[in-house]
């Protein structure tokens, strides 16, 4: 029995030392920690830009990790209790040192022993806890290679080496392969960019009356106290439960490495309840509403009020509360969810400034420029990355030189990376325009180009050309040189014409009744012909 608890704690130890490599592999290859650091620019490494999507699966992924640890560092006391005795026989006596380490010696040399003596049975189970936590190891060293499809995984040949590349969504190991990123958020928190709050400005739009656009909810909702009409409401306590709860959750999704426990109970803890004033109760204010505080309800006036007093749901929040404690009477949960969700709006302000940019940034976009970022959004996580074994040490620490590898010689985009192929092709990056205007350059992808005729460089060109800024924008879609000048000398033409025809409307006669134009007349009178 006692051999056998030996054995498993050599198991759980081996696996932790596992856990603790794994971990740290991932670190080097790209801190996930310091999203609230204020010395962030300081600890992190400069790395190149992971996708959303990969990066915070991995920080669920060592999530995982983490709380394997703890549940085998808890059982592994429970294995390791009785070996005191064993410990301090190898320490030996503390006063003498020669004692300690023959001991300690002996005790060295008989692990070296049976380790020499380890068959490859054991080997394998060694090496297969390691693959349990290694990248990628749940579709290329478990065996289950063949579930994958095509577009998954393909081998490529460059230098005389055959190199391996897989998705980075498969980026994770078999103890997290149960993770599912696109289950874990929805589709508004792109991945825990964006906070998704419609479905409470919904209810915030619909209890307030008041058409309230998106974007100004996002700036107010965590501001109280809201209109009284809310507040005095029946949905509103639940309103608030549900508000701190979704807040609480986002927390824990977007950052599932931090210790939010201790952070939510010390937004708990800084709570401190404040009494309604008495005059409050019962009196009528400034616009002849009346507040009943065993209700909490607001009325009309005086005369609704004191009939209410003689209702029996009145009566019965009154006995209700005679019951409770006065310091339960006195604290107000509604208060106390109002301050939650105040502490929980300014621990989330980075979230909260990224959604307000974020949608005003969409409501400035037409649709088919919405519909082109949703698909960015899914083909950022499509790239490949080069994978090694994992019995290769260097392979995992050097797959970072290998994954910018453009196959395709595609642009780069904002993040550093080559952008999708099927990108590429969308935008029409593979069509080139070319403007002589501008000095016969060359631009690549329609978007570009039409951008073009508004900057500085092409209207540059345009005065150039004698063109006056009034009648720039004739010339936008052209390119050549000799097709804006004839158009110039058309709009030249057509202007003094146009002019000539109001200066001949207006027509006048002398003192003979002959008839001519305003113009005319006056250029005679003054030389004396009339």
């Amino acid at each position: 029995m006692e051999m056998l608890q030996r054995n498993v704690a050599r198991s759980i130890l081996e696996e932790l030392d596992v856990i603790e490599l794994e971990s740290s592999r991932r670190f080097r290859k790209d801190p996930l920690l310091y999203p609230q650091n204020e010395n962030k620019e300081k600890l992190q490494i400069v790395r190149t830009k992971r996708p959303q999507k990969e990066v915070k699966l991995q920080q669920h992924e060592l999530a995982v990790f983490q709380q394997k640890y703890k549940k085998h560092c808890n059982s592994l006391r429970n294995h390791t209790a009785n070996d005191s005795d064993i410990i301090q026989s190898i320490l030996g006596t503390l006063d003498d040192s020669k004692a300690t380490f023959s001991n300690f010696d002996s005790a060295l040399a008989q692990i070296q022993e049976k380790h020499n003596k380890t068959n490859n049975g054991e080997i394998e189970v060694a090496e297969s806890i390691r693959n349990m936590y290694t990248m990628f190891s749940s579709i290329l060293f478990s065996g289950e290679e063949s579930v994958l499809l095509d577009d998954d995984i393909k081998r490529v040949r460059k230098e005389g080496k055959e190199k391996t590349k897989v998705k980075r969504k498969h980026i994770i190991s078999i103890t997290a392969s149960h993770l599912d990123p696109d289950g874990i958020y929805s589709t508004e928190e792109v991945y825990g960019k964006y906070l998704d709050l419609t479905k409470f400005h919904e209810i915030y739009r619909n209890q307030t009356s008041s058409n309230v656009s998106y974007l100004e909810y996002l700036k107010v909702f965590d501001i109280f106290p809201y209109a009284e009409s809310f507040r005095s409401s029946s949905i509103y306590l639940q309103y608030l439960r549900d508000l701190s709860e979704y807040l609480v959750d986002f927390v824990s999704r977007t950052e599932p490495l931090q210790n939010f426990n201790e952070v939510f109970e010390s937004i708990k803890k800084s709570y401190s309840p404040k009494e309604e004033p008495a005059t409050r109760d019962g009196v009528e204010n400034e616009s002849g509403e009346v507040y009943c505080s065993v209700c909490q309800k607001v009325f009309a006036k005086i005369s609704v009020y004191q009939g209410h007093l003689n209702g029996k749901k009145h009566k019965k929040n009154a006995k209700e509360l005679q019951t409770a404690t006065p310091k339960e009477s006195i604290i107000s949960e509604s208060d106390l969810q109002e301050h939650i969700n105040t502490e929980l709006g300014k621990f989330l302000s980075n979230y909260k400034e990224a959604t307000i940019q974020n949608t005003e940034r969409k409501s400035a976009m037409t649709e088919r420029e919405r519909l082109i970022e949703n698909t960015t959004i899914v083909g950022d996580e499509s790239d490949y990355t080069t994978v090694y074994d994992s019995s290769s040490d260097s392979g995992n620490d050097s797959s970072d030189e290998e994954e910018n590898e453009n196959l395709k010689h595609l642009p780069l985009g904002a993040d550093g990376k080559p952008i999708p192929f099927w990108l590429y092709k969308l935008q029409g990056l593979h069509k080139t325009y070319n403007c002589e205007i501008c000095g016969n350059v060359t631009y690549k992808g329609r978007v570009t180009f039409e951008k073009h005729f508004s900057a500085p460089k092409h209207q540059y060109g345009l005065k150039c050309l004698g063109i006056t800024e009034q009648f720039v924008s004739y010339f936008k879609d052209i390119i050549s040189i000799n097709e804006a000048q004839d158009l110039w000398k058309r709009l030249k033409r057509d202007k003094r014409i146009k002019e000539g025809d109001i200066e001949n409307a207006v027509e006048v006669e002398d003192a003979e009744g002959n008839v001519m134009s305003e113009k005319d007349y006056l250029d005679l009178k003054k030389q004396g012909l009339l």
